[in-house]
């Protein structure tokens, strides 16, 4: 493994602690019918779909425009666009 490419793997790496570590942010969904994947890419399984003014639980971010999440209608961890959420302030 190259240098940069080992430095780029210990910060995901410390960011995924760091976010483990952190509570999950309540986030409210803004679009209709989004669809809730098992994977951070259009390409992964459509496994469910949030409507327009639910709340989730917001995990982490593990890729760009993605949102890791748990949806109250459904068991274990998703993911969707974080496009389209809010994060909701207590």
């Amino acid at each position: 493994m190259s240098p940069s490419a080992a430095g780029s793997f210990d910060t995901f790496q410390r960011r995924q602690q760091a976010a483990a570590s952190d509570p999950a942010d309540m986030a409210q969904v803004t679009g209709s019918n989004v669809n809730l994947r098992s994977g951070p890419s259009t390409g992964n399984a459509v496994v469910g779909q949030a409507r327009e003014g639910e709340r989730v639980e917001w995990i982490s971010e593990p890729a760009p425009g993605w949102a890791l999440i748990r949806h109250p209608r459904y068991d274990g961890d998703m993911y969707m666009s974080s496009n389209y959420l809010q994060r909701i302030s207590d």
